[in-house]
């Protein structure tokens, strides 16, 4: 009888180490903490009513086909922030410089060395459609995002809010973005103004979230959630 009680030992043994390294092998997918604000990981910020968030079943991918789940929209509680015709900037030269509204702009920006924040500074371009290490996915009219199909509502749990989202869109990540053997990307959506004056563009309010890419072998690339900085 020990021989079979031994055969049964040997077959859990071999079924535990079966699950061990199953364990071990499965790749694991991601998502940022749909939350606001983001006080438990700091891979995503938002000014103002724009956030965005992103879940992904996997973090391998072939670098053709980077796709994943991205939540987008506007807080509905927060009113301020909101206009439709026009913003005004600080005060220069005895005058306000206004700027009219353009679009909201979804895209994907390379992050390179020296290049991290997003809120800092004056965004301002001649061309927002055609930024540097910037690749645009989608744009909005004023009246096609602020409406019920791009709300998010906010849950108060604790020191946080929890979000909620109306929308969410699966975009493929263009593998231009991924150059050298590592390194980090940004999904941004902001809020787009144009200077009549000056006819350049200024981008302000944004959602975003930043991510980290290594290659594993040239076709295969892993994606993690990254801090900002």
């Amino acid at each position: 009888m020990n021989w079979a009680k031994n055969i049964k030992t040997a077959i859990l043994i071999i079924l535990c180490l079966t699950l061990i390294l199953d364990g071990c092998c499965k790749e694991y997918g991601f998502k940022t903490n749909f939350c606001y604000p983001t006080t438990d990981n700091h891979t995503k910020a938002s000014s103002n009513e724009l956030v965005c968030d992103v879940v992904s079943n996997k973090s391998l991918f072939d670098i053709s086909q980077v796709t994943m789940d991205f939540y987008f929209g506007y807080l509905t509680a927060y009113s301020y922030g909101f206009s439709e015709e026009e913003y005004e900037s600080e005060y220069t030269e005895n005058k306000f410089t206004t700027h009219y509204f353009q679009c909201i702009a979804l895209y994907f920006q390379r992050i390179v060395p020296d290049q991290e924040a997003f809120f800092s500074g004056t965004l301002i371009y001649d061309n927002y459609q055609n930024i540097e290490n910037t690749f645009i996915v989608k744009e909005f009219t004023y009246d096609d995002f602020y409406n019920e199909d791009y709300g998010v509502t906010e849950t108060k749990k604790l020191y946080k809010r929890e979000l909620t989202y109306s929308h969410y869109e699966s975009f493929t990540i263009p593998s231009e973005i991924f150059v050298g053997e590592k390194g980090y990307f940004a999904f941004v959506v902001r809020a787009v103004y144009q200077d009549q004056s000056s006819e350049k563009y200024f981008l302000s309010r944004a959602g975003l979230l930043k991510m980290y890419y290594k290659f594993i072998d040239e076709n295969v690339v892993e994606l993690l959630l990254s801090e900002l900085q």
